[in-house]
C-alpha cells in the first residue's frame, strides 16, 4: 500500500524533495502538497486508508474542472467503487475491496494507468 498511496501522491502533485542543497540526508527529505506547503517525510496522506484525504487531494484532480460521478457501495464486507472520470473522456473504473479508500484507489490508480 505504500507504494499505490506514493504514485497517487505524486499523481495529485506532491513533490519529494531530497534537500540535498540544504545538507538534508535523502531519508529525511520533505515532502510538498500540490499548494506547496511542507508536509514533512514521511507524513504523506494516507489515500488508501481515508476517504477524507481522498475527497481533498485525489477527487479534485480527477474533476480536472469538469464533472465526475463515484458511487460507492458498502456492505458488511466489501466496497464497491464505479468512478466515472468525464474529464477523462468518459472512462470508467470498477473496483471493489473491503476497505472503501482503498477501493477508490483502486479506482484512481486505474485511471492514471489508463485501464478501462
Amino acid at each position: 500500500m505504500k507504494e499505490l498511496n506514493k504514485k497517487l501522491a505524486e499523481w495529485a502533485g506532491f513533490i519529494f524533495d531530497e534537500g540535498a542543497e540544504y545538507g538534508i540526508p535523502p531519508i529525511l527529505g520533505l515532502w510538498y502538497a500540490p499548494d506547496n506547503n511542507q508536509i514533512g517525510y514521511p507524513e504523506l496522506p494516507q489515500f488508501t486508508q481515508s476517504l477524507d484525504a481522498c475527497f481533498k487531494w485525489l477527487v479534485p484532480k480527477v474533476v480536472g474542472g469538469d464533472s465526475y460521478t463515484v458511487d460507492i457501495r458498502t456492505e458488511k464486507y466489501q466496497t464497491w467503487v464505479h468512478l466515472i472520470a468525464h474529464y477523462y473522456m468518459d472512462k470508467s473504473y470498477d473496483t471493489q475491496d473491503k476497505e472503501p479508500a482503498l477501493a477508490l484507489c483502486l479506482a484512481i490508480e486505474k485511471l492514471i494507468d489508463g485501464e478501462k
